[in-house]
């Protein structure tokens, strides 16, 4: 539940539109072919929303469209927040915390192509229009629109000076505001320099988690804190050209959320032996090969009593069911750290009934992203003693099957490595600890035009990116290792 209060303050006309006495619907002007026109007249299947309508929505970034409009989905990333993956009828834009993989469904962003996936959901500061295309879209956005295409267009300067707040506050503390500046307009089109204008914006939003963090410092799971700001300014030199540049930036830093174990795979392919199943058959065999004299020692100060800590773990796992906890814990508490910018700049010259476009534009992404995407409690004791990971206990169980319980101290059956890893490292089961760096820059050339008879769309893109992804994530540890 939010509560929001607004003030507005502006100087200038105001002009109230009367209701059409037919109730007509009110014309929704839209870009979706690179002109300006009715939506009515739009042969594509799209859904636009008004800044009215995304005001009472709450929509602030792609990730709050899904379930908003007619046959879009897609999920949020595990343990990387602000980095959506839009599905369109079925089409889903691929792994979005991949920075190797392009995305199926094109992010705009005033004419800009949202280059990856990582860090597109990001909040912006001032939308005036959303436009959701659905279905394939190659003709005119190119290859990566396969299930179709996104364009948010952010609002441009009034030329009227006025200021605008909006603030909210809600449940779990949640507290919103947002400011908005306009200056009057400076200078006459078609004079000297023209006519120039300038805006800004700045929004951010706070909340507490939705679930309390039992672990020893960590913040509580899934809180909100993000911030954008945008800068526009608007330069009409004559009636027929004119310039636009736009920048914003983006800034998220938030605990992740509580990712649950609600369940797990069967050992076997065949789905017979269940993971609790098989962790018990080997603790049988530990039992009998711990009282076997001579046996590695290892098996009944650490091993057994690992086992028993584990197996104990995933059975309250079961017991607990699939129903969202309200406190959790994570042996390393999760959280993302992204920011964004870009710079767009546009210039646009009509010639009677043709305009010349011409959009520059550069783009940057930093991510970091840490910590468990499980909630299983695998810290070790003064004697190395934990729930560890199941694949960790059926090596193990291998090893010592093999052997009769005995540590032969060969090479090839690698016991000391495998303990002296759980030592150096851990025996937890997920931690994710990775950086993201991308760059984009594009140039695009638009001729956009029409006759009696005929409508033309001519264009000229060049892209460029560049990508640098280090990951020191551990998974099973140590059986994986502590690889970068």
């Amino acid at each position: 539940m939010s509560l929001a209060v607004s003030l507005c303050v502006g100087a200038g006309s105001a002009t109230i539109a009367a209701a059409d006495p037919a109730g007509a619907l009110e014309e929704i002007v839209v870009t979706a072919q690179k002109r300006e026109e009715n939506i009515q007249e739009t042969p594509i299947s799209i859904t636009a929303l008004s800044g009215s309508a995304i005001e009472k929505r709450g929509i602030t970034n792609s990730g709050d469209l899904m379930g908003e409009i007619p046959g879009v989905a897609g999920f949020e990333a595990p343990g990387s927040r602000g980095t959506t993956g839009l599905t369109i009828r079925g089409m889903a834009s691929g792994g979005p915390n991949n920075l190797s993989l392009d995305p199926a469904i094109g992010l705009y962003l005033d004419g800009v192509f949202i280059g990856k996936n990582v860090g597109s959901a990001m909040d912006v500061a001032e939308l005036e229009r959303i436009e959701v295309l659905r279905g394939p879209q190659g003709t005119l956005y190119g290859r990566n629109s396969t299930g179709g295409a996104v364009n948010f267009i952010s609002r441009k300067p009034s030329g009227e000076s006025g200021f605008r707040a909006t603030g909210a506050m809600g449940n779990y503390d949640y507290r919103s505001l947002k400011l908005n500046i306009d200056s009057a307009s400076f200078g006459e089109v078609g004079e000297g320099l023209g006519q120039i204008a300038f805006s800004a914006g700045y929004q951010t939003r706070l909340r507490d988690g939705f679930q309390e963090n039992d672990s020893p410092g960590g913040a509580d799971f899934n809180d909100l804190d993000r911030e954008a700001w945008r800068v526009s300014a608007k330069w009409d030199l004559t009636e027929s050209f004119s310039v636009d540049y736009n920048y914003d930036h983006s800034v998220l830093d938030e605990s992740n959320a509580l990712e649950q174990v609600v369940g797990f795979n069967s050992v076997d392919a065949a789905g017979l032996v269940d993971r609790v199943g098989a962790m018990q058959g080997i603790l049988a065999g530990a039992r009998a090969w711990a009282a076997t004299p001579g046996t590695d020692p290892r098996i009944g100060d650490r091993w057994i009593p690992s086992l028993e800590q584990t197996i104990a773990a995933y059975q309250g796992v079961i017991e607990r069911g699939p129903g969202r906890q309200d406190r959790g814990l994570a042996d390393f508490s999760p959280s993302t750290n992204t920011e964004t910018e870009g710079h767009a700049l546009t210039l646009t010259w009509e010639i009677g009934d043709i305009v010349l476009k011409s959009i520059t534009a550069y783009r940057e992404m930093e991510s970091y992203v840490f910590g468990d995407i499980e909630d299983l409690d695998s810290s070790l004791d003064s004697n190395g003693i934990g729930a560890y990971n199941d694949l960790l206990h059926l090596t193990l169980g291998g090893l010592y099957g093999a052997t009769g319980g005995f540590d032969p101290g060969i090479p090839q059956l690698p016991f000391d490595a495998i303990w002296n890893g759980i030592d150096e490292i851990g025996a937890f089961h997920t931690k994710q600890d990775t950086d993201n760096f991308y760059e984009q820059f594009s140039q695009e050339l638009q001729l956009v035009g029409s006759s009696d008879s005929l409508q033309y769309v001519l264009g000229l893109y060049y892209f460029e990116d560049d990508a640098e992804y280090s990951r020191r994530a551990i998974f099973v540890a140590p059986i994986s290792g502590a690889p970068t």
